[in-house]
């Protein structure tokens, strides 16, 4: 995992007890925070279970690769948030987390690099899936 720059993820799930979780579930696919982005949140990673809910809001209880992801999917983490697919500009966002490393096969399923931590849904994305929602029917 250091090759692609997610140790401080792969740290912060041994720190929650969560690594047998992620490495042992079948069909899974983890969405990793580069650890420029683990350091830019400060502190704010110190409640073990703050930073659990965060872990699990990087993460689904299937294989999702890029080729299946379309503009205004709306899927879930392992925790239930909504993550909303955006392509834009030949780039794929996941909320507000930029996709900067895709499609990596894992033992379980896979794993995508990710550009910041959170992938938090803004009432924006909020907002744009709705719009896409009610344009469908």
């Amino acid at each position: 995992m250091t090759a692609f720059g997610v140790q401080s993820f792969v740290d912060a799930l041994n720190r929650t007890n969560l690594t047998s979780t992620f490495n042992c579930a079948r069909g899974f696919t983890s969405f990793c925070p580069i650890d420029l982005a683990f350091s830019s949140l400060g502190n704010a990673t110190a409640d073990i279970s703050t930073l659990a809910s965060t872990l699990e809001r990087h993460a689904t209880n299937s294989s999702q690769y890029t080729s299946n992801f379309y503009d205004g999917e709306l899927f879930y983490s392992y925790n239930g948030y909504p993550i909303l697919v955006t392509r834009q500009n030949g780039s794929i966002y996941l909320n507000d987390a930029k996709m900067i490393g895709t499609n990596f096969i894992t033992q379980n399923g896979a794993m995508h690099v990710l550009d910041r931590v959170r992938l938090q849904m803004c009432l924006c994305h909020l907002a744009m899936y709705l719009w896409l929602t009610y344009m469908r029917r």
